[in-house]
């Protein structure tokens, strides 16, 4: 089912509320047993990493708190949920807050997971890669690795690394007279982002509530002004997310979108195309039957298995009923996107990448950063810049693009 949103233009009304539509497919039954709340009263010691700095380090980690967070700090975070024990865990580009339970993986998932696993052990050599039941504290490492691993996909589409970014404390960008990269270290923002996994909806709306002043059941981006940081949050039980590979596709679904915001400094709004487009892409990666939209609140639900998109997107193009660019630049909200438009989105952004992925971070990179005589955040005529972007990068007209990607589409999904 479809949920409902919109973050704010940023300027006068910068940091107000984003609610994160999402669906998903197939109904994966979420096990959380008693004993997973007995094991949140234990010892702050975690069993995987035992707090060891040498370990986390070598893990790309920092700790398990405290830290800042929701735009106060971890401890007041959890002084607030006071009935929960919350599970910290800093990571070299994010701050995760988790109250995720106990998890049995389903056998149909046992594979992808114990990959995972794998990869774990190699830094913590107490983990069984054969276990299918993941405690909360492995469920939070867990997490961890997948918001790392998708942070170093999103940075090698850009082209980049961590040393292109500014550490925070240099001269404005029209002192130095180099390339406008953002205010701080983390794709351009000062601070980490941030992600709060709740398990319950009481536990999410405590946060969303007590710290953003919303009432929402939905998922949802925040920009914390002050601090210069974007957060996530969602609720596991949400009707929608039933099972942890769901889970996984709405986190990097709503990380592509604050990493893009986030990219060279969140100041203004990209097209929606791009961004809900970048959003589908991103979740795919992880598993295509699991979909994730943006929409507006009380939306009518949109499909919600993806693994047909390609043969539908195909079939679109052949009835003349794809949205064009062109079309697609002039909507300027996710209420404006029909279904048939987040099909059509993600068929153009898989289109640019697979077409050649260091072209699409120059496209990119265009489109953020933009700045007037003045040094200000330049967020008038995108549109332009998009077609000035596609000639310059890609060496595409409107007219060019539209044929490109048509014949991609025709060449490369299937009709099924």
């Amino acid at each position: 089912m479809s949920i409902a949103g919109k973050r704010s233009s940023r300027g006068a009304e910068r940091g107000r509320i984003v609610v994160v539509a999402l669906a998903v497919a197939l109904a994966l039954a979420l096990v959380v047993p008693a004993a997973a709340r007995a094991q949140r009263a234990g010892p702050d010691v975690c069993p995987w990493c035992e707090n060891d700095p040498q370990r986390l380090d070598a893990a790309g980690l920092v700790s398990h708190g405290p830290f800042p967070f929701a735009g106060k700090t971890s401890k007041a975070v959890q002084e607030h949920v006071s009935y929960a024990r919350i599970l910290w865990l800093e990571s070299r580009h994010h701050r995760i807050g988790s109250l995720l339970e106990e998890y049995t993986v389903p056998e149909r998932d046992a594979k992808f997971v114990r990959a995972e696993l794998t990869e774990l052990k190699e830094f913590f050599p107490k983990i069984d890669v054969r276990t299918r039941r993941l405690d909360p504290w492995l469920r939070l490492h867990i997490y961890a690795m997948r918001a790392e691993k998708f942070y170093q996909t999103f940075l090698d589409l850009l082209g980049l690394e961590d040393k292109d970014f500014p550490d925070g404390a240099s001269p404005h960008v029209l002192e130095t007279g180099r390339k406008y990269m953002g205010e701080g270290p983390y794709l351009g923002e000062k601070e980490k982002f941030e992600v709060y996994l709740a398990e319950t909806l009481s536990q999410y709306r405590d946060v969303v509530g007590g710290f953003f002043g919303l009432g929402t059941r939905k998922p949802q981006r925040w920009n914390l002004i002050q601090h210069d940081a974007l957060w996530f949050g969602l609720w596991a039980q949400e009707p929608n997310l039933n099972s942890d590979i769901a889970v996984y596709c709405c986190l990097v679904h709503n990380l592509a979108h604050n990493y893009l915001d986030g990219f060279k400094h969140y100041s203004y709004d990209l097209p929606v195309w791009l961004t809900e487009g970048l959003g589908h892409w991103a979740q795919r990666e992880v598993h295509p039957a699991y979909v994730n939209y943006d929409t507006i609140e009380g939306s009518a639900p949109f499909r919600q298995n993806g693994e047909g998109w390609p043969g539908d997107v195909r079939r679109l193009l052949i009835k003349g009923r794809a949205a064009t660019l062109a079309e697609l630049g002039r909507k300027h909200s996710f209420a404006e996107l029909s279904y048939e438009d987040h099909l059509v989105t993600w068929s153009k952004i898989d289109f640019l990448i697979a077409t050649d992925r260091s072209k699409f971070g120059r496209f990119l990179d265009r489109m953020k950063g933009r700045l007037d005589p003045e040094g200000l955040p330049l967020s008038a005529g995108l549109v332009d810049e998009q077609r000035t972007a596609l000639q310059e990068v890609y060496g595409w007209t409107l007219y060019d693009f539209e044929e490109a990607w048509k014949a991609y589409v025709l060449a490369t999904y299937e009709s099924k």
